[in-house]
């Protein structure tokens, strides 16, 4: 029995300020509203309770614009730096391109934004180039048979 009155006490003691305080603000605040509204204990109770959802609900209205903005903001500014890091035309996935702006700052601090994708990019581009040069260059099987011939 007392584990259970503590382990409520403890659970409940996170939300003991904020009904203390509603407590606190609405008593007065209801006296008022039905003194307003003439005595009509319903419709001062509907008052306070649109008032208080209200107050509750603003902060959370704020939160989700902040949220929005940072969301639209951030799409904004990764297109913006990505055409102007990597070009218009990036034929490196966005996790490789992640990556090696991650490893640019670990490496070259603020300056390893650019420098990252550039070296990776330059890596991308030298070995697409090697490849396609091995494949133009070594000769197949059949050619080194027939010259041998």
């Amino acid at each position: 029995m007392l584990g259970t009155l503590v382990l409520a006490a403890l659970l409940l003691s996170s939300f003991m300020s904020p009904i203390l305080w509603a407590v606190v603000l609405s008593y007065p605040l209801y006296g008022r509203i039905l003194r307003a509204t003439g005595g009509r204990e319903a419709l001062s109770a509907f008052v306070l309770c649109t008032i208080m959802t209200v107050g509750l609900l603003l902060p959370l209205l704020y939160l989700a614009l902040l949220v929005v903005a940072g969301i639209v903001l951030a799409v904004m500014i990764d297109d913006v730096m990505r055409n102007m890091i990597v070009g218009k035309v990036p034929k490196l996935h966005s996790l490789i391109m992640f990556f090696s702006v991650i490893c640019g700052i670990e490496f070259f601090g603020l300056v390893g934004i650019v420098i990252g994708p550039l070296f990776v990019a330059l890596a991308m581009t030298l070995l697409e180039m090697y490849h396609s040069e091995e494949a133009v260059l070594a000769p197949t099987a059949t050619e080194g048979h027939q010259e041998k011939s």
